[in-house]
């Protein structure tokens, strides 16, 4: 493993360990399978092409997109 790979690393794994990202529950962790296995239908890619940490930022952006502010604390956001 090169250092730029450790880096990349690092980059990825950073807002968990420094708590930007909350845990992701088992319900939210369905609804990423759902959307990733749709798109890669879509696109006409096995499912494992898609990637897990883009999924996971989409569930975190849609939620903030869909859910009223003053709900977000019962979902766990800020």
């Amino acid at each position: 493993m090169t250092i730029i790979d450790e880096f990349i690393l690092w980059l990825r794994l950073r807002p968990r360990l420094f708590g930007e990202i909350k845990e992701i529950t088992p319900k939210q962790k369905q609804l990423i399978e759902k959307w990733k296995k749709g798109i890669a239908e879509a696109l006409g890619v096995p499912v494992e092409a898609m990637r897990e940490d883009v999924a996971e930022r989409w569930l975190e952006h849609w939620i903030k997109a869909l859910v009223k502010t003053e709900y977000w604390k019962t979902l766990g956001i800020d």
